[in-house]
């Protein structure tokens, strides 16, 4: 037994460690309180139309979750969000600098048949844009968020550090302003809010059409003179 034990004790040590992404996370809410009169005026449209009545019928019924199932891609990962309203990528940059956009459609330009070069956005479509960095107070040494609204990239461009909500941009509050945070390789951005109508059925299957481009690559194998070489595809 004592032998057994002697040779188990070094394995240990020499097994090398499991190191862990870092990751970005960020929760969606439901959006607290909607004006009265907005609300209202929204509702009396929807019931000139009974299709829509019937809709919003059933949706009352099931009681739906305006949090789950959202989707969002960053540095080629995308992820839904969970029934908790959660959404978490592995990190991919190294700045404390985020561009969060919103908006239902993204354009992918192409290197390769599979290979996507980079994304832009589409000029007709509506589009917001936020900056989230990460910044520290002099005078308390204490972390915050501070967030910004900014203007779309001229040449429609999406930077490589961007967060991209596949939504429209009415049904997503983003505050702006400071958020208290703390220091540390995982960064967990402030809340972000939905708001009710949201259409996450058609942002859904809009995003069905290019889940393809996400797929991790395939690797292929080639026999060489003495080995196989491994290629991507």
């Amino acid at each position: 037994m004592n032998r057994r034990l002697l040779v188990i004790i070094p394995c240990l040590f020499l097994y090398p460690n499991v190191l862990a992404d870092n990751v970005i996370t960020f929760f969606l809410r439901p959006y607290p309180i909607e004006m009265a009169t907005d609300f209202a005026q929204e509702t009396a449209k929807k019931l000139a139309y009974p299709k829509k009545l019937a809709r919003r019928h059933i949706e009352g019924i099931i009681g739906r979750n305006i949090i789950a199932g959202i989707f969002s891609t960053y540095a080629g990962f995308i992820e839904s969000s969970d029934v908790n309203g959660q959404i978490l990528f592995p990190r991919k940059h190294a700045p404390p600098k985020i561009k969060l956009i919103v908006a239902t459609k993204i354009t992918p330009v192409m290197l390769f048949s599979q290979t996507v070069h980079h994304w832009e956005l589409e000029e007709i479509v509506p589009t917001a844009m936020y900056t989230m960095e990460q910044e520290q107070d002099k005078d308390t040494n204490q972390f915050y968020w501070k967030v910004q609204k900014t203007e779309t990239p001229k040449d429609y461009l999406i930077p490589l550090e961007s967060i991209i909500i596949i939504a429209k941009p009415h049904y997503i509050y983003i505050p702006t302003g400071i958020t208290l945070t703390d220091d540390s390789p995982n960064l967990t951005l402030p809340n972000i809010y939905v708001k009710k109508g949201i259409n996450i059925i058609a942002n859904s299957l809009y995003m069905l059409n290019l889940m393809h481009l996400f797929r991790p690559p395939t690797m292929l194998y080639k026999k060489g003179t003495k080995n196989y070489e491994e290629l991507v595809s």
